[in-house]
């Protein structure tokens, strides 16, 4: 009985901190709004457009889909491939068209990252494999809408990557938005009590170095033009941590928007400021990821790099779309993404 009791007492000390731990993120107070800038059309027939990059030389966003709600909550990932898109914003109705090029045998797209080397264009994209398996698929992009694989990057610290910045076609960062992999007790330890165990990683032609560590769920990462600012969305500490870089492959902390919500994505808009989606609520995107019938509220900011001011661009109470993972923009034209659902095409007036 003695025992029983204890742990008893143990299980009991372990909720209330979880539930201390995760208060913070919840955010049962806030207000779920819907706020479009423009008009607003959510682009029906893609799962899952949770990342989107535009090109800003010639107006092509760059699409990376897949059905992954079977992954999160399974540990196994859906019975067909992701696939890559692309829109012309250029044109009359821009509609996404399906990229043809020669996928690896599985692949199941996260995050994205568009480079220039010279007149070659690259589109790197983070692969879940498997929920043990990842790796960084680098696509040469031919005309419109043909690609060619031309390389599969693998190495060990990949534990569980989620975004990615492309400096060149073999150079790199990179965050894992967990210390422990994906689907397994510590991934699981680290969420329910809202550890600080993700990284950013530097990849340069092989080599790999850590960066930076001790984040809250490392999710989102871009440099900023001028490459002397990383910036870093930490989900659950929800926040956007900057680092001034002091030497090469040397980051320290220079200063954080905090945000009453939790970022996911980050896009640079023509003037170099932030562009961010975030899931208001911890409480209704995890209740989302397990039932689609449940509505997970959003909101997008264009965040000021100098005065760290935030302007809302786009909220939706989780009734048009759920679950908004990325914002980029060109023109007058706003694209935001989801995690399971299609995208919304917003045209600012």
């Amino acid at each position: 009985m003695r025992i029983l009791k204890i742990a008893a007492l143990v299980l009991f000390a372990g909720i209330l901190i979880s539930v201390w731990r995760m208060s913070a993120i919840l955010n049962l107070d806030n207000q779920f709004t819907t706020n479009d800038q423009g008009e607003c059309t959510l682009v029906e027939g893609l799962a899952g457009a949770e990342d989107i990059t535009i090109d800003s030389r010639s107006g092509l966003a760059y699409i990376a889909t897949d059905e992954r709600r079977s992954y999160l909550t399974l540990g196994k990932n859906g019975t067909e491939n992701g696939a890559l898109w692309v829109t012309d914003l250029n044109a009359e109705d821009p509609m996404p068209v399906a990229i043809q090029t020669n996928y690896p045998d599985a692949f199941h797209p996260h995050g994205i990252s568009l480079v220039y080397e010279g007149d070659q264009k690259f589109l790197l994209v983070i692969n879940h494999v498997s929920t043990e398996s990842h790796q960084v698929d680098v696509f040469e992009l031919l005309g419109q809408s043909q690609a060619k694989l031309v390389e599969s990057i693998r190495f060990p610290e990949l534990i569980s990557p989620n975004d990615l910045h492309a400096i060149s076609r073999d150079m790199f960062y990179i965050t894992n938005d967990h210390g422990a992999p994906r689907q397994t007790f510590g991934e699981k330890f680290e969420d329910t009590f809202r550890l600080a165990k993700a990284n950013v990683l530097h990849y340069s032609k092989g080599e790999v170095t850590e960066i930076i560590d001790g984040l809250y769920m490392a999710n989102g990462i871009v440099v900023s033009p001028d490459k002397s600012k990383l910036y870093v969305a930490e989900s659950s500490g929800e926040v956007i941590s900057v680092y001034q870089q002091d030497q090469p492959n040397s980051w320290v902390k220079d200063r954080e928007f905090y945000l009453d919500v939790l970022p996911d994505n980050l896009e640079l808009d023509q003037n170099g400021n932030l562009l961010v989606a975030s899931h208001v609520s911890a409480l209704y995107f995890l209740m989302h990821t397990f039932d689609e019938t449940v509505d997970s509220p959003s909101v997008a900011h264009r965040i000021d790099v100098v005065t760290g001011e935030a302007e809302v661009i786009y909220a939706d109470d989780g009734q048009t779309f759920s679950g908004a993972s990325v914002a980029a923009e060109y023109k007058q034209h706003l694209l935001v993404g989801s995690v399971f659902d299609s995208y919304v095409h917003c045209v600012k007036n």
